[in-house]
């Protein structure tokens, strides 16, 4: 017996360790013992889950020992002290904070979405664009750090994108496919398809098919044809819907983003996932400024330098590593 678990046992148990966090103890925990004992792989993975677990509980018990001369090292860095008034200092101060609970305990910079990981069905890590075949023969390609939870039956077929991006290959069905991102959801019977979470909405690409997306505020669904994008992005704007080239539009998949009048902070949320760090925009007016234009992801430090020169902004590194954005 290998010691290796494999993907199916890291899912076992990480679904017994769930079960036994929310209270659902009984036979659960009577049954534990005897499952870890089985195998030596069932060992291996519940040591993962257990470490991964224990990541998280160091940063509360260390934050109070953060010493007031490493936040002003931070303070000093960003050059807001003086600049700015004293509620800009204040919020400064609470972001510090919250990057200080990261940075000592390493889970906000290595692991800021570890409990939606825990319990995905699957995830693709920093820099990684996943494969996968789910039981009705369709097919995901989920963009780096990403993560869906899938639930496919005889009688239902449904996907919850939980963050990131992911193309779909849609197996033809007389059962719907039904895709949900966010408060969005796109239906669908067979076709090929692309979703992206934004910032306070979504955007869909199609390139066969059909589909129709669903949306609040909207009247109804919109059906869209091979060539539509619909967006919605920012809590000011409605959803709209545009042709687009689809090879531009999909050309994320073989690492070339191309993006026009996109929201600053949804592009940099997408460098985000192809970087080793953390990105965080220090100014609202940056982050809802729109821009347009392309980018390599699988050189995410070169493409931060292009954006730098052509939209204008500062970079500060702090330890971590960390990048602030700001004006």
């Amino acid at each position: 017996m290998s010691a290796t678990p494999t993907e199916a046992q890291r899912e076992e148990a990480r679904s017994r360790f769930l079960d036994l966090q929310a209270g659902r103890k009984g036979s659960a925990q009577r049954d534990l013992q005897n499952w870890l004992r089985s195998d030596p792989a069932y060992m291996a993975a519940w040591a993962e889950i257990e470490s991964l677990w224990q990541q998280t509980a160091a940063p509360g018990q260390r934050l109070a020992k953060i010493e007031a001369a490493e936040l002003a090292v931070y303070l000093e860095a960003m050059d807001l002290r003086q600049k700015r008034g004293r509620g800009v200092r204040n919020a400064t101060l609470g972001l510090l904070l919250v990057l200080g609970l990261g940075l000592t305990g390493g889970v906000w910079l290595n692991k800021p979405h570890l409990w939606q990981d825990l319990a995905a069905d699957y995830v693709s890590q920093r820099g990684e664009r996943r494969q996968m075949t789910l039981t009705d023969g369709s097919t995901i390609l989920l963009d780096a750090d990403s993560a869906i939870n899938v639930d496919i039956t005889a009688d239902r077929r449904r996907v919850e994108l939980l963050r990131g991006a992911a193309s779909f290959r849609v197996s033809h069905s007389a059962v719907p496919f039904r895709v949900r991102f966010g408060e969005g959801e796109v239906t669908v019977h067979g076709t090929v398809f692309d979703i992206q979470l934004l910032q306070g909405g979504g955007l869909v690409v199609l390139q066969e098919g059909s589909v129709a997306v669903s949306y609040p505020g909207m009247d109804g669904p919109r059906m869209l044809t091979p060539g539509d994008q619909f967006v919605r992005s920012g809590a000011q704007l409605p959803p709209q819907v545009s042709q687009v080239e689809i090879s531009d539009a999909t050309g994320w998949r073989d690492g070339r983003f191309v993006f026009e009048m996109m929201r600053f902070g949804d592009l940099i949320a997408t460098l985000e996932r192809y970087s080793a760090g953390r990105l965080v925009i220090a100014s609202d007016m940056l982050a809802e400024r729109r821009v347009s234009g392309s980018l390599d992801l699988d050189t995410p430090e070169a493409a931060l330098q292009s954006l730098r020169d052509t939209v204008g902004f500062t970079v500060t590194s702090l330890p971590g590593p960390v990048l602030l954005l700001r004006p």
